[in-house]
């Protein structure tokens, strides 16, 4: 891949996350009917007061961070799999015999922890799986299980143990301390790591407020949700998600159609899919007649800011954006999705949580 390409691709991934992280979530693209703007008077947002730094947050930060500096040993084919490793895993749920929703995944990288609450079960079915083997897991989701369509249900994922890694930590010595670039001590470390996490927390306490305005921005607008569009929505995210090659040679037709029947047919899903259509028209709507424009030096100051972030020269990425269209395309987009947003927080009352 030559290094323009790289850059571009580079360039993707880190607006897809972007978008995907917006308040609101990715905006829809697909176009959308001309609507009354909704009416912004009274428009209140209540922010969340930020929960104290706990110790289990600040452990939970340093332990992240110990593991950005750690040493991977990777696992030769057939060795088992032990606690304490990382295994690269492919997956599918199976409930009665019918494949369970939102299950597939491939190319996973799951640790092997103690604090098993991503998949509860799978970390003590996988041990001493050999590198290269299958196994089938029984998954007991509990009744508080953080996915609610999950709660209650037992699966039996099939698994495949792709490749693993043994993670070897570093030792917390004056040269572990000083690589963190976070002080010169541990006390120092662990002040800064606070000082991060608070700093965090307020930035996820706007961002909910953003979140809560958008959702109520959605409720005001008048608009009819075809069910067909809210089909089609979900198709596509399940296109991306588990249409795959992958899946195409792992599993049956049938078992596909599954997947994509229970994306469907899921109450959650789809209304998200109506909020995001109904914000999307009141947005475009509410644009038009306040005359909320990306600004001229919009791209500009992306392109400075982005450069920076990524240790790349303006001209860099300047160059990059001036050669493919279709991404320039995309940043502009999300630069206006942000100015709306913005416009719209502007004019909403923050209440103290």
């Amino acid at each position: 891949m030559s290094g323009s390409a790289a850059l571009q691709a580079d360039m993707r991934a880190a607006l897809r996350q972007m978008i995907d992280q917006a308040p609101g979530g990715a905006p829809l693209e697909r176009s959308v009917p001309v609507i009354e703007a909704p009416s912004l008077d009274n428009l209140e947002v209540t922010m969340p007061a930020p929960e104290p730094v706990t110790e289990k947050a600040l452990l939970a930060r340093f332990a992240a961070l110990k593991r950005e500096l750690a040493t991977e040993v990777p696992r030769a084919e057939v060795e088992a799999v032990a606690l304490g490793d990382e295994v690269l895993i492919d997956c599918v749920g199976y409930v009665r015999g019918r494949i369970l929703p939102f299950s597939m995944r491939e190319d996973l990288w799951y640790e092997m922890s103690e604090d098993d609450a991503y998949l509860p079960g799978m970390v003590a079915g996988l041990a001493g799986t050999p590198v290269g083997g299958s196994k089938s897991v029984t998954i007991v989701f509990p009744d508080d299980y953080p996915v609610e369509r999950h709660r209650g249900i037992t699966a039996v994922f099939a698994v495949m143990v792709k490749a693993a890694r043994t993670i070897v930590l570093p030792e917390e010595n004056d040269a572990f301390i000083l690589a963190l670039e976070r002080g010169y001590t541990l006390e120092e470390v662990f002040v800064h790591l606070a000082n991060e996490l608070t700093e965090e927390q307020d930035e996820e306490a706007l961002h909910a407020g953003k979140v809560e305005v958008l959702a109520e921005v959605a409720r005001r607008a008048i608009v009819d949700v075809p069910a067909a569009v809210i089909d089609e929505e979900i198709r596509a995210q399940w296109r991306a998600a588990e249409d795959t090659p992958g899946n195409a040679e792992r599993l049956m037709p049938d078992e596909l159609v599954q997947s994509m029947d229970g994306w469907i047919s899921d109450p959650e899903l789809r209304s998200e899919q109506e909020r995001r259509y109904r914000l999307a028209a009141a947005m475009r709507a509410i644009a038009l007649r306040d005359d909320v424009k990306l600004g001229d030096d919009a791209l500009e100051t992306f392109v400075d800011t982005y450069a920076k972030s990524m240790d790349l020269t303006v001209a860099e990425v300047a160059a990059t954006l001036a050669s493919d269209h279709e991404l320039r395309g995309i940043v502009r987009r999300h630069l206006l999705y942000q100015v709306q947003v913005e416009h719209l927080f502007s004019r909403a009352t923050v209440l103290p949580g």
